[in-house]
């Protein structure tokens, strides 16, 4: 069956390409038709000068934006590539029970090693779990919540309550290419007779690990 769809695909791609202009054509993933002369197909970007531009100027597109292309010599199909994320880091800085601080996850897409740390008093710490679905995420972690400071007499001390820290949210992507994320949720901290809640808020940054399946489909005219 997949055989008898690339055939019957293959035959009128060839044949829609016989009918239209000498010139190349682009088409979206949304479906915008670009008229223009390919320069260059790579394997992430194609170098086209549109028919707009006038002074010839060239321009390029993602080939995971691109459909199809008719192009002189021959069509090519970008339908059946797919990207996959190899591994996955968020890092954000943004409000947490620690006070202000870096909220990092390591693993696949929003799930996995959670660690975060502090700007309050000597620095504070957790180290956990996150696991994501779609926007939402649940995580645990076990670290600081309360950083204190004492005077007793001549002595002053400073120290920490560490616990456990249970947190609720939602991730949002704040570009077109997903690179950099807005997220917010609630963590609340348990420890001992202690328990204390606090907002997160943040602005994070993602790097990808792409493993590219790259099924590229050309049929030469």
């Amino acid at each position: 069956m997949l055989f008898i769809r690339r055939f019957i695909l293959s035959f009128s791609l060839i044949l829609l390409s016989n009918l239209s202009f000498s010139q190349d054509i682009i088409i979206k993933k949304s479906n915008d038709t670009i008229f223009c002369k390919i320069i260059e197909i790579s394997d992430s970007l194609i170098s086209y000068t549109s028919n707009n531009n006038y002074d010839d100027s060239i321009d390029t597109k993602h080939i995971q934006n691109i459909k199809i292309i008719y192009a002189k010599e021959a069509i090519y199909n970008f339908t059946n590539i797919s990207h996959n994320n190899t591994y996955f880091i968020n890092t954000g800085l943004g409000t947490q029970i620690g006070g202000t601080g870096l909220r990092t996850t390591i693993g696949y897409k929003n799930s996995g090693l959670l660690i975060t740390y502090g700007f309050l008093g000597d620095g504070s710490y957790s180290i956990g779990g996150q696991l994501s679905m779609y926007n939402m995420y649940l995580s645990y972690s076990y670290g600081t919540l309360i950083s204190y400071s004492l005077s007793i007499g001549s002595n002053n001390y400073r120290g920490t309550l560490d616990g456990n820290i249970f947190g609720i949210g939602a991730i949002f992507p704040i570009s077109n290419n997903k690179r950099f994320t807005f997220s917010f949720g609630f963590n609340y901290g348990i420890a001992d007779d202690i328990s204390v809640g606090g907002i997160h808020l943040s602005i994070g940054v993602n790097f990808f690990g792409i493993n590219k399946e790259n099924e590229k489909l050309k049929f030469v005219l």
